[in-house]
């Protein structure tokens, strides 16, 4: 079993996750499978502030 690890850094926080593959992933598969990761996910990592309140994009 292979494991990468994805992640990514934001102002000195860190994102990460591990991933398991049964052989050796191409550069190609891991970039696919980040981006599918990163888009599946943005909705609880990202905000936006009006009037006053901050809403999660995965609140609305």
């Amino acid at each position: 079993m292979e494991k990468v690890k994805f992640g990514f850094e934001v102002n000195e926080i860190n994102v990460e996750k591990e991933m398991h593959y049964t052989k050796k992933p191409t550069r190609t598969q891991i970039e696919e499978d980040m981006k599918e990761w990163f888009f599946a996910n943005q909705y609880m990592w990202f905000y936006y502030e009006m009037d006053g309140k901050e809403i999660n994009l995965g609140d609305d």
